[in-house]
C-alpha cells in the first residue's frame, strides 16, 4: 500500500514537470477532494457594489484527462473565450485566460488563483488583471451550478420598475433599504 502511494506521487510529480514543460493547459489533481471540473458563476469584484464583472467559467477533460476550461466575460463581449492554464492542487485552482490588453499589449495574461471550499460548492480568491492601465489584483467568488456541459444560465439582473412622475414613489424606493448600496438611474426622453 505504501509503494503504491509513493509511485501515485512519483507519478503526479512526474506529470506536474511535464505541465510545466508542455504549455497545454494541463492539471495535477491531488487525489481526494473535490475536483475543479463543472459549471461556475460568479463575479470579479472590482470595486464592491460598484463594479463587480460577472462570469461564466467552465472545467472539464479533454480527450487525454487534461483540465481544459472557457471563460464567459459578457461585459467584456468575451464567450467561451479559451483558458490557457487550469490547474488544481488539492484545493488551490488556478485558472489563466490571455487576451490583447491596451495597457499591456498582445497576449496579456490574466490569472485566478483560488481555493476550493471543503465541500466543492465555492471557489473564492485573487484576480490580478488589468485596471485603469495597471496590473491589479482583486477578489473573486465563484459558486458551482452544475456539471461542465450543462447550459450556460442567462445572467440574473435585477428588475426595473417605472415610476410616477410626482416622485414620492421614487423616495420610498431609495428609502426602503436604506442600510444597504442603493443606486438611482433616472432616464429621460429629453
Amino acid at each position: 500500500m505504501r509503494s503504491s502511494r509513493v509511485s501515485t506521487r512519483i507519478a503526479y510529480a512526474v506529470v506536474a514537470l511535464a505541465g510545466w514543460v508542455a504549455p497545454a493547459a494541463a492539471a495535477v489533481v491531488a487525489p481526494g477532494g473535490p475536483g475543479i471540473e463543472g459549471l461556475w458563476q460568479g463575479v470579479i469584484l472590482y470595486q464592491p457594489a460598484e463594479i463587480e464583472l460577472e462570469l461564466t467559467v467552465e472545467v472539464a477533460r479533454d480527450a487525454q484527462g487534461r483540465l481544459v476550461g472557457t471563460i464567459d466575460l459578457p461585459t467584456q463581449r468575451m464567450q467561451n473565450w479559451p483558458l490557457s492554464a487550469v490547474e488544481q492542487d488539492g484545493a488551490r485552482v488556478h485558472l489563466q485566460f490571455r487576451r490583447d490588453s491596451e495597457a499591456r499589449g498582445p497576449n496579456a495574461p490574466f490569472d485566478f488563483d483560488g481555493e476550493l471550499s471543503a465541500g466543492g460548492k465555492a471557489l473564492r480568491g485573487t484576480f490580478t488583471g488589468f485596471y485603469q492601465g495597471d496590473r491589479n489584483r482583486f477578489p473573486f467568488e465563484l459558486e458551482r451550478q452544475g456539471e461542465a456541459g450543462l447550459e450556460r444560465p442567462e445572467p440574473q439582473h435585477p428588475p426595473l420598475h417605472a415610476l410616477a412622475p410626482a416622485g414620492d414613489e421614487l423616495a420610498a424606493a431609495f428609502n426602503r433599504d436604506a442600510a444597504s448600496v442603493r443606486l438611482v438611474m433616472l432616464l429621460s426622453p429629453t
